[in-house]
């Protein structure tokens, strides 16, 4: 349901917020957490991107947790992932919860 999807995504924010206190930036803003992360908390809204703000949102995303020149993830490994995925996951639309299940049962996505 929305509401599910939507206390999953808070709850995922938050999370995040904690996880990452190096990244660059107030990641205690609610609004500049789901810039960064949001593309990734709905199979809707990721779906729903086109191949460019894709990797542009896999970039900002690189770049937002990079640390002495150096990124907790590989933008492009993660952008080629989640372009196969987008047309791989099921056709409703999922939250992060059901997003990380699908992910953990395939367990063909080491970087998504």
């Amino acid at each position: 349901s929305l509401q599910r999807n939507h206390l999953e995504s808070t709850i995922f924010y938050v999370l995040l917020i904690k996880q990452f206190p190096h990244s660059q930036g107030d990641l205690s803003n609610m609004k500049v957490a789901k810039k960064i992360f949001g593309f990734l908390f709905t199979s809707e809204t990721l779906r729903s991107l086109d191949k460019d703000s894709l990797k542009s949102s896999c970039v900002n995303l690189g770049t937002t947790l990079m640390k002495d020149k150096q990124s907790d993830i590989d933008a492009n490994d993660l952008f080629v992932e989640l372009k196969f995925l987008q047309n791989f996951m099921p056709k409703e639309n999922i939250g992060p919860v059901e997003i990380l299940n699908f992910l953990k049962r395939h367990d063909c996505f080491p970087n998504a």
